[in-house]
């Protein structure tokens, strides 16, 4: 992989905290504007974690608080607003990494299941699919059984 390549991998997770906490406020064209912002840097996360073992990445975007906003965005965004890249990337995020497995910090930190739920409403089979496979994944390896040690 050539040094261009690992350059354009690396993301300012604290830019895209600043871009997923922008208020999904105003006009029909500034809101197309503050999603289509949204959605370009979830598409980033998703061509940097999808499919691909990258605990460093994972961890940098939960400890920027990417994981939280698009928690927000998933509880408190209009239904019919929810666009998939914010679903995808989030679900790049919780994807068991090499050697951590992220989803208990991210259970135990955020919660996500009011916004996942919440997200079952979903008219779009294939964004209900990955919401499911979410939630099916964050109970699997997400929540610590106390009652195993």
């Amino acid at each position: 992989m050539s040094q261009s390549d690992n350059l354009s991998d690396i993301i300012d997770y604290s830019k895209v905290v600043e871009t997923l906490r922008i208020p999904f406020v105003g006009s029909k064209t500034e809101k197309k504007s503050i999603s289509k912002q949204q959605k370009d840097v979830c598409l980033k996360i998703i061509t940097k974690l999808k499919d691909k073992k990258d605990d460093k990445g994972r961890q940098n975007a939960i400890n920027a608080g990417v994981t939280q906003e698009l928690s927000y965005i998933l509880e408190s965004r209009n239904l019919s607003k929810v666009k998939f890249p914010l679903i995808e990337a989030f679900d790049c995020i919780t994807f068991p990494g090499d050697k951590v497995d992220f989803r208990p910090i991210i259970y135990e930190k955020y919660d996500p299941f009011p916004g996942l739920i919440r997200l079952l409403e979903l008219k779009d089979n294939e964004m209900l699919r990955v919401v499911i496979k979410i939630i099916g994944s964050i109970i699997n390896g997400g929540i610590k059984d106390n009652n195993s040690e």
